[in-house]
């Protein structure tokens, strides 16, 4: 960071408390790289308040400054009480890797559509095939259409166990139009396309198809 040196944090520390929803995020991104340990202060003082643009503000900053680990301040936010922030939370935990696994886990199972159907794409830019399952569930018992759509692409995208046959007459007859038709046509997305976190206009993950 060329905010400083680690001398500086507990300078950084104090202005936390007081400071807006921007300077916050950048001090947390400083704070992450200059002295990690000191990460759960700020977690606490982020999760003690009901700031939601201050949370969202420091999960983008983690995100575009590539903070080296992220997770101790990504995954606790998955987890926040307000959906907004899970949901951008669970949109970023592939800059945690693999060990965001857990996090994505539990994301798929939340009861807001936008944080599961974001824990979908997350799984897949991670390559969680073990959670087929979980996707497979989703796909014909989610009551969310959009997030039985994501998880149909998910489960094409990961190649899970039991082939597209399978999958698509496991799912005929329960599933909307548009559902059978993403299943159908699933490989001919790039599983390798970029997707990113936060709000695009809900579009732009798993190639492209609308959240």
């Amino acid at each position: 960071a060329r905010i400083g040196t680690a001398g500086t944090v507990p300078a950084l520390m104090r202005a936390f408390g007081g400071a807006s929803p921007e300077l916050r995020a950048a001090i947390a991104a400083a704070v992450l790289q200059l002295d990690p340990a000191r990460v759960r202060e700020l977690l606490e003082t982020l999760v003690a308040g009901r700031d939601q643009a201050s949370k969202i503000g420091v999960i983008r900053t983690l995100v575009q400054v590539r903070a080296d680990d992220p997770l101790p301040l990504l995954g606790p936010l998955s987890r926040d009480p307000d959906p907004a922030v899970r949901a951008e939370a669970v949109a970023a935990l592939h800059a945690g890797g693999k060990r965001a696994a857990p996090f994505v886990a539990e994301a798929l199972a939340d009861p807001d559509e936008t944080v599961r159907a974001r824990a979908v794409d997350a799984a897949v830019r991670l390559e969680l095939s073990e959670h087929g399952a979980d996707l497979l569930r989703l796909v014909t018992s989610d009551p969310s259409p959009r997030v039985r759509e994501r998880a149909a692409l998910g489960i094409g995208l990961l190649r899970v166990s039991g082939g597209d046959a399978a999958l698509l007459a496991a799912c005929r007859g329960a599933q909307p139009p548009e559902v059978l038709e993403r299943q159908a046509g699933v490989h001919l997305q790039d599983p390798a396309a970029p997707t990113g976190a936060g709000d695009q206009g809900d579009a732009g993950a798993l190639g492209g198809v609308p959240r």
